[in-house]
């Protein structure tokens, strides 16, 4: 989607720091790479275990609902003490991620599919900790990058299986400017065009083993389609995962 330049602004008072990541007034979609710079986190001895806890590093709040399809991170580590530091990252949903442990003073570029198919929007936490209490770890030069399902396409589909039935469920797309309704694939044939709510569907012609995707359907035409989700039923057992090329075959 065509986007907008993100503005920034960071506000702090003494007992918290947040950045605020904001849309312009006016704009569609922000751009589909958001990268953020990060203020340096605390000084050395300046906090001694938490420095969110202690000082309020850092809260970085997204305004904008988008689905996340790629995470990273480019920092540059400085220590007094190789083994006692650790750096994190948790998302609104409450994920966290381990950024560095115990490493050594270096530049950094870390990836991540911890928060692949969470939406963006709301409280994201950084923090450093030291673990010996002394405070001899410090991150600076920190650019964060989201990258954002395109907004006209619905995403993180799940198959779960019931005694009769599979039951689909999904995010939806956030652009919904002349949007319809979704349109459900079995084994890449559509089998049912479902309104925009709810972003569910029951599929009572199951087989033991299926692929399912969604496409929403616009006034304009057909979005491209979500990741397949593979579903395996066996008695009393219900399993989901993203479906694997070898269990389902490539599609064009």
């Amino acid at each position: 989607m065509v986007g907008a330049r993100i503005a920034s602004s960071a506000f702090a008072c003494m007992a918290c720091a947040m950045l605020f990541l904001l849309v312009p007034s006016g704009s569609a979609w922000a751009q589909d790479t958001l990268a953020t710079p990060i203020p340096v986190s605390p000084a050395y001895y300046t906090y001694s275990y938490d420095t969110r806890a202690e000082l309020g590093w850092i809260d970085v709040e997204v305004a904008e609902r988008r689905g996340i399809s790629g995470w990273s991170i480019d920092y540059t580590w400085n220590t007094l003490d190789d083994f006692t530091g650790t750096f994190y990252a948790r998302s609104p949903d409450g994920t966290i991620y381990t950024i560095g442990f115990t490493e050594a003073a270096e530049t950094y570029h870390k990836t991540t599919d911890e928060f692949n198919d969470e939406w963006a929007d709301g409280t994201w936490i950084f923090m450093v900790e030291d673990v010996q209490e002394f405070g001899q770890q410090q991150a600076v030069d920190i650019t964060w990058t989201l990258e954002f399902v395109d907004a006209d396409l619905p995403f993180d589909m799940v198959a779960e299986t019931l005694a009769d039935s599979a039951q689909l469920t999904w995010k939806d797309a956030v652009d919904e400017t002349g949007l319809l309704g979704y349109r459900v694939y079995r084994d890449g044939d559509p089998i049912e065009d479902v309104p925009v709510s709810p972003t569910t569907y029951s599929d009572e012609a199951f087989a033991l083993e299926a692929c399912y995707h969604v496409t929403a359907l616009y006034d304009t035409g057909e979005s491209s389609r979500s990741p397949e989700t593979s579903m395996v039923f066996r008695p009393w057992i219900s399993t989901t995962s993203v479906c694997l090329t070898a269990a389902c075959p490539v599609r064009t």
